[in-house]
């Protein structure tokens, strides 16, 4: 699951920085949707939207620019905190796949969207067809009542329409992952006394695991569809701590144990470990 964070959503429609922080800490509150239902996300953002201090809204006068240079490292504090140690961010840029010299047009807003991350969503859906793709607006938006957006893509002799997602409250990311069979069912109670079900797991992840004829100890093993490793939950561990999934290669070599959100475990390779496929 790709997200996007949509640069263009802030477009000078903050006129406090109060205003701007409101609308900031609402847009990170987001997140936690994926961090409670154990969503396995990469998120992308571009280039521009990391530049500090922030210049996203009028300044009228040298005291407000003075503000935002002392207040604008809170903020990023708060953007570090709560998305590159959480999840995987990175600069769309860096692998680009649209070309920036064609037109992107989005039906709802006037303007060529290209060189942003409108475009650049809609052509990696336009790629990875069965790939879940999401644009994430800040509030008060020209995109806030835009839930499926449309992106013509103007070729040399035709134009190419492509439907992408967008979504700018909780409410509507909530709706968006049920459709997507997402959110999480059972959250594993950190302090209880058994290992965690499969569910309360990223085994869930249905797009990245598939289920096998094999058990071992009880436990049903999955295989990881791109790489062909096998993992199963350590029916040995209880607690939040200690629990954990044990994980194999094609050959039924252990690799190392990863945590329940299904990040491997540093230095835990076990070469004694070995499980018949």
């Amino acid at each position: 699951m790709q997200i996007f964070i949509n640069e263009k959503s802030i477009h000078e429609q903050y006129n406090t920085f109060n205003d701007f922080k409101t609308a900031f800490i609402t847009f990170l509150n987001l997140f936690e949707l994926f961090t409670i239902n154990g969503i396995v996300v990469e998120i992308f953002f571009s280039e521009s939207f990391k530049v500090w201090p922030l210049y996203y809204y009028p300044i009228n006068n040298k005291t407000l620019s003075v503000l935002l240079n002392n207040e604008s490292g809170e903020l990023k504090q708060m953007f570090i905190s709560t998305l590159d140690k959480q999840f995987k961010t990175k600069d769309w840029h860096d692998n680009i796949k649209h070309d920036t010299n064609q037109i992107f047009h989005c039906t709802h807003i006037n303007g060529n969207f290209c060189n942003t991350s409108v475009a650049e969503v809609a052509e990696r859906k336009s790629i990875y067809k069965n790939d879940d793709f999401l644009l994430i607006n800040f509030i008060d938006s020209m995109f806030t009542n835009i839930t499926n957006g449309l992106v013509e893509k103007q070729l040399n002799t035709s134009t190419n329409k492509i439907p992408i997602d967008c979504i700018t409250d909780k409410n509507q990311l909530e709706v968006w992952l049920n459709k997507k069979g997402r959110l999480k069912e059972p959250v594993y109670d950190p302090n209880c006394n058994r290992p965690p079900l499969d569910n309360e797991t990223i085994l869930r992840d249905n797009k990245r695991f598939k289920p096998t004829n094999k058990n071992y100890d009880s436990r049903m093993i999955y295989q990881e569809k791109e790489t062909d490793y096998y993992w199963y939950v350590d029916n040995l561990h209880n607690s939040i701590r200690s629990a954990h999934l044990e994980v194999f290669n094609r050959f039924g070599k252990h690799i190392g144990e990863a945590d329940l959100n299904g990040f491997q475990i540093a230095n835990t390779k076990d070469n004694q470990k070995i499980i018949k496929i």
